[in-house]
């Protein structure tokens, strides 16, 4: 999957979250102006490919468009 597009997450974007989360299940900070985008898509150099690649974008999805996706899942 990695190059197709990047994993546009509903967590806000803080650069040093893990280092004051708790180690399991963090769920990002309460409110932010940024949203987590993870691993690399078709536009990104060949570090930014990497799964564990963690950033940040606007919450305005048209502005990345053509970069970003989501993925869609369900607690059971």
């Amino acid at each position: 999957m990695a190059g197709n597009v990047a994993e546009w997450c509903q967590d806000w974007y803080q650069r040093d979250f893990y280092s004051v989360s708790s180690m399991d299940n963090p769920q990002g900070p309460e409110t932010g102006t940024e949203k987590v985008s993870r691993g690399g898509h078709w536009f990104s150099w060949d570090r930014g490919l990497r799964v564990h690649n963690r950033g940040s974008n606007s919450p305005d999805v048209k502005a990345w468009q053509d970069v970003q996706g989501f993925r869609l899942a369900v607690d059971l």
